[in-house]
């Protein structure tokens, strides 16, 4: 008993933080604890206690590592810093293309996130690769026209100055994603798709393009996502504008949890921070609508 009441007696100096430091102050005081032994089980279990929150901050963080749709790239990378802030917990991320996110979920991969357009997300959850009912939406995307720095900025203010841009143009540069597939279409319904293929270049994804208009010649178009064109601008392209109203294109963009996550929670806190609004500050200050 006299153990008990000498401890509600003696106070721990104020300075004092962290474990070492509290460790020593009861060994200083082994009058009333006798802490010094060598093998003490009080002293095993109060430097237990004492490691406690150290190991609570650093044991339960997770790494959630997310398959994602390039147009949103810039979105996550503002959007990480909340998740950290928010959930103690880190994103590690890798961006494909939509078919290539396809291939890639059906070949059997694991992640914890997948972010893609909501129909590729609908075929992964056919297949009981994600989990439909944490699906969350992301945002959308617009395409734009970009040009390298330097380059003329072509006159995309309508649909036929678009259309007459494209027919003067020495070189033409998109990708063949979804965006690609809708561009293809749009110019079929201008009457120009056929004008068009011997000057075209083809490339799998939106940084190939990016690439291929930076280190261009000539009168040079290309097209992508608008994130995407944003993103690469400190690397010698130049946005000039989104395609017209008119015939605009939007890509959604949805999260989901896949079913093989190890870390369900962490994965569905994540998804939680989507649609605070933090979350959304994140992604619509980084073009994703």
């Amino acid at each position: 008993m006299q153990g008990r009441q000498s401890l509600s007696r003696v106070s721990q100096p104020a300075g004092a933080r962290g474990s070492a430091e509290t460790i020593g102050w009861f060994e200083k005081h082994n009058g009333f604890f006798a802490l010094n032994s060598e093998d003490n089980p009080m002293k095993r279990f109060l430097v237990t206690l004492l490691m406690m929150p150290a190991l609570s901050a650093t044991s339960f963080a997770a790494e959630i590592r997310i398959l994602s749709a390039g147009a949103v790239e810039t979105g996550l990378q503002a959007f990480a810093p909340v998740v950290k802030r928010e959930t103690g917990n880190d994103i590690k991320t890798q961006f494909n293309t939509t078919p290539q996110i396809v291939q890639r979920i059906a070949a059997g991969e694991a992640f914890d996130i997948v972010i893609a357009p909501p129909d590729a997300i609908a075929k992964a959850a056919k297949d009981g690769k994600v989990v439909a009912e944490t699906q969350v939406p992301v945002g959308r995307v617009g395409g734009g026209v970009v040009v390298r720095n330097g380059a003329s900025a072509p006159d995309i203010s309508s649909v036929d100055a678009l259309k007459r841009a494209l027919l003067a143009a020495d070189s033409v540069v998109y990708n063949t994603a979804s965006s690609g597939i809708y561009l293809d279409k749009l110019f079929e319904k201008m009457g120009i798709l056929e004008q068009l293929k011997p000057k075209t270049t083809r490339y799998p994804g939106g940084s190939e393009v990016m690439a291929h208009v930076s280190k261009g010649k000539g009168n040079e178009i290309g097209f992508g996502a608008i994130t995407e064109i944003k993103a690469y601008e400190p690397k010698g392209v130049r946005l000039v504008g989104p395609l017209p109203a008119d015939v605009q294109n939007y890509t959604s963009y949805d999260a989901v949890m896949m079913t093989g996550t190890t870390s369900p929670d962490a994965a569905k806190a994540v998804l939680k921070q989507i649609a605070t609004a933090a979350g959304k500050a994140a992604f619509t200050s980084n073009g994703v609508e």
